[in-house]
Formats: structure tokens, C-alpha cells, sequence
């Protein structure tokens, strides 16, 4: 058939293939980021990352968090640095100790620096990494499916939540991604066409890679995979210098990759090596003034199985930094054990299913219609080609292309559903720009007019009747996309700028969140301000006659933001009072990751194991209150115990009363909530009677199988 596309459509298809719609997208993806992000208090690792890039550029030194990236942590410190922010003293105890998260506070809330504004700045930085990102998605995309599918593509990264809120955090997140991605093309392109220009990119975007997350190994089997692909395909090996060589023959073909291989090995080597000063050790020597490194490379390889021989040849030869070494041994032997929470069950070791739900609850449907879209029109139209539009023609008449995404999105999908990190959707961050990539496939609908031939008979070009049922279900499926891409614009607009926060009407929407997902999926100290701003505009909930209770999962200060709370255990311990306050009725604030008690000393659901420790350490401290200063009675009750003060047996009891206080919590629906978070309780003074010293409203048989490694039976025994 006749294109019947008018005038004005074609004007429209013209404009969607230009490059026009980029930067606009591409604007409006880091304004809609980084005016979240300002609403937004610290992430828990964002200051530890901040703190550690300002002293890599300011002290060549690399004591601080050498596991979460060098690049990540330098490039979002920079401006930080170049301002001239105070930096702690070399001889601050915390910097010379080890103590990373209290010398990221001190830097940050007790130097006498606009810890907001720093924060927003080295934000910005990574929101500018998202930026780039947001490109490469786009060029791949249309490389693949021409300007109309990398549109597409660009659009559901645009208005991503998951990439909208990682996107423009100071962490290492987002860079893995965007290096994963970046590595992956080049890696591929490398192996179709040798230049000087694909030999540094694809070293650029691995040595990143490795510098960005020590996940970053992963490009070794996707890129022997891509070999292997690449050596059972007939096209030639293109080799650009000056002049183009065709190299046929698989022989001819792996010699020249292999001398590749080698140069790239040793080009990455030396941007690791720069990216550390060239200096091997991880303390400056001129300006340690006797620090301490609090656990050594050495000791972590110990417990990384297999790779733990390799990581020790390549330390006693020197062949990496020692801070590079330290990072990965760190990583691998801190991958076994993780505390986790998915829907209302705590776990050490982790589900297979943490991760395909994650994707399910903190994934716009719209993304899966517009994937759906994609993979159906790519089926069924596989057999036609748009001689006109050879992007077209080459991905969806041909499947060879996809392979780099679809080896990305394997290899990284093993190995994350074996993992036993289940603390955050965020682990997924590298998979989501490939699925962008391949919904561009979905502009296959809006070809299809192309697609359908007009052949010569006679030399008269003849008319094609479709069937109207064919016709309709194209129309169909263009509004579908249509609709879906508009949604997922709309669905970012709604959810501003509680990004963090966002899962779909499967999950319940943000406000059921909780009950899902909680640490880095949920709930990652980031909503101080919004208590703020709650509590400021619920004056009648934090008069002094009715007391604020706060526990908070977060290394940012509640008092830096001017909440003025009474502190409940929360990840960072505070001190215990002597004797332990009573609890009253009043606000309590607590954070969703601390509501099912993942990090408390008595993990996972109340039961009968942990009621009969609340009661022996209730008794004790009665006694304590009763001994009425007698240090002799006082003295006996700490012995009883084993201890030699009441200390630990108040701290105890504390950990004990609140985990009662939120399996109390946890069969009642929150009054309110800051940002989705923080979850608020109105409590009466009976609520809390009921809840801490009632019949215990969810009482497990035992201890759950999982938290009994996480008892204090000593203590117990003892007290028995």
C-alpha cells in the first residue's frame, strides 16, 4: 500500500526523529531530579560517599569507604572541594580511627559548612552523570530502532522514579549504571570495529566501571559471552587505523581481538592506578599522623572463597592499589550475610524473589505495557523490513544487534537472583536502562504502514487491502503506547518528589510501600524534612504536653533540621538513660525500615523467645528502680546477668521495648506519614500501656529460624 500518512504527519514523524526532543527531555529529567532531591535530607550513605571524595582530592588518601567507588565518590566531591568547604583536622579522632559515618557527620553538620548546600551540589554532580546516561540510552536506542524508539526509550527514562530518585543521590548507583550500559556498547562495538576511538572508549567506560562498583567484574563473563556470540557470526573484523582492513577468518579475527584484550587490560590498569595517585598504599604516608586502617585486605580474602588466592597474588605483587584490593576483598566477603525484609518476613540470606518483586512493586505498569508492546511487535513483525529505515530493518528483522542487551540483562539477572544482598531495588539500577533500550523496538507500530510492501505487477504499483481486524489492533496498539508513555510522564508529576518512595497500584502505592520494601527500596533516612514541615504544620502534635518519639534509620542530624525529639532506638544506638524514661502517649515518628526491626538486636516478628526475654529484662530493671540507689542490690542485679553495671541490661531492655512497641505498631494503619517514610503514630497513654505492657498482639510459637543467630543467649543464660 501508499504511504497514507498526511502532511501534518509526516511533519510530526520529521520532528520525533530529530535530535530536538533530546535536550528537552533531557532538561526536564535533571529539574524534576534535582528539585526532589533539594526536598530531600541525606540518604544513609550519601555523606560517607561525600566525605570520602573530598579527602581523596584534598589528602591523596583513601582510608574512607574504598569500597563504593573512586570515580563516583571524586566526581560528586569535586565542587565540595574546589568551594573550599572546612575539612576536620589529620588528627580529628574520627578521620584517624576509622569511625567513616561520625567523621561524615562531623564534616558535614559540625564544621560550620551549609551541609544543604554541599549536599545539593555533589547531587547535582551525579544528576549530571544521569544526564548522560539519559543519552546513551537514547543513541543506542536509535541506533537500534531509529529516531521514533529512541524516543520512546528516552521518554521512560525520563520520567523513571527509580531513575529520577537514584539518579541524583551521592552514591555509586548511578554511575554502575551508566558505565555497565556505556561498557557494554563499546565492549561490542569493539569486537565489530578496531579504532583508537573504540579502544578508549570501551577502556574508559570498563576502568569505570570497576571504579564505580566492584559489581563491575560482571563485564568479564558478558564480554567472553559477547566474544563467543560475535565468534560464530560471519561479519567481518573492522580495522580503522588511517586506512579500513577487513579481517575475515575466525583465526585472523581472534588474534586481533586478543592484542585488543591486552591493550585494554593494561589501559584499564593504568587508569586504576591514576584514579589512586599511583601510590599503592591506601594511607598517604605524609600525612597519615598515625591512623589506623580498621580491618586489612588480608583479612577480608579470607572469606571470599576462590577469588580470595587471585586478590592476594595481585596485592604481594603489586599489580593494583591497595585500596582498590581492600574495596573488592571487602565486597565480596560482605556478600553472604545481609539483613532483609520483604513483605512482613525477615531473612540473613535472602529470596530468589526479592529481586523479580522488587522490579514487579517499584516498576510503572506503564513500563511494562510499552515492553509488552515492544516484544509483541517485534515477534510478529520480524519478518518484514522498512528498506527505507535500515535502524528498523537492522533490530527487528534481525536480532543480532541485541545481543550486548540482552547478555547485560542475563548475565546481571543470574547473578542478582542468587545474591544474598536484598537490602534495595537500587541493585537493579544497571538492568533498567536496557529494558528503556529495548521498549524502543515498540516504535515498530507506528512503521507498520512502511513495513506493509507495494508490489509491482505488470510495472503498476498495486494496492494491499489489510484486514480491518489487523488495521484495528495497529490502532489499538499505537494508543495504547501513546497512553502508556503519557502515563508514565504524569505518574512522575504525581509521585514528585517522593521518588525514593514510589511503587505502583499493584503494591498499594507509595502510602502501602511499608509493608513491602523497606531500606533503600523505601526508606532511607531521606525524610527529615518532611517531618519538618509535618510537625510545623501539626502544631497540636508536638506541643511539649504531647511529647515527639523518633526512631530514625538515617545518618543525617534530626536536630540540624530543628527536630526537637525524645530518641527511640533506631540504627545508630543512642546512649541508654539511667534508669530508662517510661514511655507516654504522644507522636511517635518512626522510620518504615525500623518498623519490622531488621537492624534491631531482636529481628523479625515478636515471639515467644523474645517476650520471654522482655519480661526477665522488665523484671530487672524494676528491681533496679526498687533498689533505690542501693549500689550493693544494684551491683547483684548486673551480676545475676554477668555484667558489671546495669548498662547493657538497660540497653537491652530498650531494644526489647521498642521491637514490642512496633510488632504493636505494625497491626495498626500510621495516622500520617512524611514522605511516605517516616510513618506517624497519634499514641495515647493506654496505646502505649496496652502495647508495652499488654498481652503481646502478635506472638510467634519461637524464635524465628533466621533471627536466632542474632540473640544474646550469653546475656540470657546469664540472667536466668
Amino acid at each position: 500500500m501508499h504511504d497514507r500518512q498526511s502532511p501534518q504527519t509526516r511533519r510530526i514523524f520529521a520532528f520525533l526523529n530529530s535530535l530536538w526532543p533530546v535536550p528537552l527531555l533531557l532538561s526536564i529529567h535533571f529539574c524534576l531530579g534535582l528539585s526532589a532531591a533539594s526536598r530531600k535530607t541525606l540518604t544513609f550513605d550519601e555523606g560517607l560517599h561525600l566525605a570520602s571524595g573530598y579527602s581523596y582530592w584534598s589528602a591523596n588518601d583513601y582510608r574512607s569507604n574504598a569500597e563504593s567507588g573512586n570515580w563516583p565518590q571524586r566526581w560528586a566531591a569535586l565542587p565540595v572541594w574546589l568551594e573550599g568547604y572546612r575539612f576536620p583536622p589529620p588528627d580529628e579522632p574520627t578521620w584517624l580511627h576509622g569511625q567513616r559515618y561520625d567523621f561524615a557527620n562531623r564534616f558535614l553538620y559540625d564544621s560550620g559548612n551549609n551541609a544543604d548546600a554541599m549536599i545539593l551540589q555533589a547531587r547535582a554532580m551525579i544528576g549530571l552523570l544521569s544526564v548522560a546516561l539519559g543519552a546513551v540510552v537514547y543513541f543506542w536506542s536509535r541506533q537500534l530502532f531509529g529516531g521514533v524508539g529512541s524516543l520512546i526509550s528516552l521518554m521512560l527514562y525520563t520520567f523513571s522514579p527509580t531513575m529520577l530518585s537514584h539518579g541524583f543521590l551521592i552514591t555509586a548507583d548511578l554511575a554502575s549504571a551508566l558505565f555497565f550500559c556505556a561498557a557494554a556498547w563499546a565492549v561490542w562495538t569493539l569486537l565489530h570495529r578496531v579504532s583508537i576511538f573504540a579502544i578508549l572508549a570501551a577502556a574508559i567506560s570498563m576502568a569505570g566501571l570497576l571504579l564505580s562498583k566492584f559489581s563491575g567484574v560482571l563485564i568479564v563473563p558478558m564480554g567472553l559471552v559477547l566474544l563467543a556470540v560475535r565468534c560464530f557470526h560471519s561479519q567481518p573484523l573492522l580495522v580503522v587505523f588511517g586506512q579500513t582492513y577487513e579481517l575475515r577468518g575466525r583465526l585472523k579475527q581472534l588474534a586481533a581481538i586478543a592484542g585488543v584484550m591486552v591493550v585494554e587490560i593494561l589501559a584499564v590498569g593504568m587508569l586504576i592506578w591514576a584514579s589512586y595517585g599511583f601510590r599503592y598504599s591506601t594511607l598517604n604516608p605524609s600525612a597519615s599522623h598515625g591512623a589506623t586502617v580498621d580491618t586489612s585486605w588480608e583479612q577480608f580474602t579470607k572469606n571470599v572463597g576462590a577469588a580470595g588466592p587471585i586478590i592476594q597474588f595481585l596485592g604481594e605483587h603489586r599489580l593494583l592499589p591497595e585500596p582498590f584490593l581492600y574495596g573488592l576483598s571487602y565486597t565480596l566477603s560482605t556478600t553472604e550475610v545481609r539483613r532483609a525484609f520483604l513483605n512482613g518476613e525477615f531473612r540473613t540470606h535472602g529470596w530468589i524473589s526479592f529481586f523479580p518483586y522488587s522490579l514487579l512493586v517499584k516498576t510503572p505498569l506503564d513500563v511494562f505495557a510499552v515492553l509488552a508492546l515492544a516484544a509483541i511487535g517485534a515477534w510478529f513483525f520480524r519478518g518484514t523490513s522498512n528498506q527505507t529505515d535500515p535502524a528498523s530493518q537492522a533490530s527487528i528483522h534481525h536480532w543480532y544487534p541485541l545481543t550486548p542487551l540482552m547478555v547485560l540483562l542475563s548475565v546481571y539477572w543470574i547473578v542478582s537472583l542468587t545474591s544474598h544482598i536484598n537490602i534495595g531495588q537500587r541493585h537493579l539500577l544497571p538492568t533498567y536502562p536496557p529494558m528503556f533500550i529495548l521498549a524502543g523496538a515498540a516504535t515498530c507500530w507506528f512503521l507498520l504502514s512502511k513495513w506493509t510492501s507495494s508490489p509491482l505487477q505488470n510495472g503498476k504499483r498495486v494496492e494491499i487491502a489489510e484486514p480491518h481486524h489487523f488495521t484495528k489492533a495497529i490502532r489499538i496498539a499505537q494508543i495504547v503506547l501513546c497512553v502508556s508513555l503519557a502515563l508514565a510522564a504524569l505518574d512522575a508529576v504525581w509521585v514528585w518528589p517522593d521518588y525514593l518512595a514510589y511503587f505502583n497500584i499493584l503494591a498499594g502505592g507509595p502510602a502501602q510501600g511499608y509493608r513491602h520494601l523497606v531500606d533503600s527500596s523505601l526508606d532511607w533516612g531521606q525524610d527529615l524534612k518532611e517531618l519538618k514541615r509535618w510537625l510545623d504544620a501539626h502544631p497540636q502534635d508536638a506541643k511539649s504536653a504531647v511529647p515527639v518519639y523518633l526512631s530514625y534509620f538515617g545518618t543525617a542530624w534530626p536536630t540540624y533540621y530543628g527536630i526537637e525529639a525524645t530518641r527511640l532506638p533506631g540504627f545508630f544506638d543512642v546512649p541508654s538513660t539511667l534508669p530508662p524514661q517510661a514511655l507516654i502517649g504522644g507522636t511517635y515518628c518512626i522510620s518504615a525500615t525500623m518498623l519490622p526491626g531488621v537492624y534491631l538486636p531482636f529481628p523479625g516478628k515478636w515471639n515467644a523467645r523474645y517476650e520471654q526475654f522482655y519480661q526477665l529484662f522488665t523484671q530487672a530493671v524494676a528491681a533496679y528502680r526498687n533498689a533505690g540507689g542501693n549500689e550493693e542490690q544494684i551491683r547483684q542485679i548486673a551480676a545475676s546477668f554477668g555484667t558489671q553495671n546495669m548498662n547493657p541490661i538497660f540497653h537491652l531492655y530498650e531494644q526489647l521495648r521498642f521491637a514490642r512497641l512496633c510488632a504493636f505498631l505494625r497491626q495498626r494503619e500510621p495516622d500520617a506519614n512524611a514522605g511516605h517514610s517516616i510513618l506517624i503514630y497519634r499514641l495515647s497513654d493506654a496505646d502505649v500501656e496496652q502495647a508495652i505492657a499488654g498481652p503481646p498482639v502478635e506472638l510467634l510459637p519461637d524464635c524465628e529460624p533466621e533471627a536466632a543467630d542474632e540473640l544474646p543467649f550469653k546475656v540470657s543464660e546469664r540472667g536466668k
